[in-house]
């Protein structure tokens, strides 16, 4: 789960899945055994959805980074189907704009 650190009612939450794009499935076993071993690259290939209405997007790491940073006009983002502006750090930590990377259980 990636989601901004304001009150949103479900925006700016996303349930993100590791998705193999060449099968259309799951990744059922991650590239890293432990936390931090290793990263995944701008292009690797995402399954997200997002919580305020349930609706799923495919998207690389890097459009959607490109999108919690710069929104979804951004060049670099591609097309997004979310109606909310992304840009989840705008601001900077003075107003509240952070990204918490937590576990779904």
């Amino acid at each position: 789960v990636i989601k901004q650190n304001r009150g949103s009612a479900g925006e700016g939450i996303w349930l993100c899945w590791l998705w193999d794009k060449a099968s259309n499935s799951k990744v059922e076993i991650y590239p890293a055994k432990s936390y931090g071993e290793t990263k995944l690259a701008d292009d690797s290939y995402l399954k997200l959805m997002e919580m305020n209405d349930n609706h799923m997007e495919y998207h690389t790491v890097g459009e959607f980074l490109e999108f919690c940073v710069n929104g979804p006009t951004s060049a670099k983002a591609g097309n997004w189907m979310s109606t909310f502006p992304g840009k989840y750090l705008e601001g900077g930590k003075e107003a509240g704009g952070q990204l918490v990377d937590q576990r779904l259980l």
